[in-house]
């Protein structure tokens, strides 16, 4: 459900639920209801996502492999790809988030400024390489 809730965002969710409650009263719930309202609500097509996390048994990952001024290359492991978050201090004392392309293996952020720190998954939804 975090991950979900990471890619269509809390107040989509919350609408999904609403949704559902009002419709599957007198019904069971189907994960296939979950998934078009989670579609209809965010206008998004989510198959990627249902397919993976649902049904699947894909584990997202990434490691950063290399950070040189303003730039981290990232690679992703396992068979499901995510749109992760990757968090870095910058050297001008900001913070910066951005998101990966989850259709990429190799990709490289950049940053506004020179990179202290950059760490992945600052939200602790992903398994990363130790």
């Amino acid at each position: 459900m975090q991950l979900i809730k990471h890619v269509i965002g809390k107040d989509v969710l919350f609408a999904v639920m609403k949704r559902l409650l009002a419709a599957c009263v007198l019904r069971p719930l189907r994960t296939m209801d979950f998934w078009l309202a989670c579609e209809q609500e965010s206008g998004m097509s989510l198959g990627w996502l249902f397919n993976e996390c649902i049904y699947g048994g894909g584990i997202p990952g990434y490691e950063i492999v290399s950070v040189k001024g303003r730039e981290a290359v990232v690679k992703s492991f396992g068979g499901f790809k995510f749109p992760a978050a990757v968090e870095a201090k910058l050297k001008n004392g900001r913070t910066e988030t951005k998101r990966l392309n989850r259709l990429m293996e190799t990709q490289t952020i950049i940053f506004e400024s020179d990179i202290e720190q950059a760490a992945i998954n600052p939200d602790g939804l992903l398994i990363e390489a130790k």
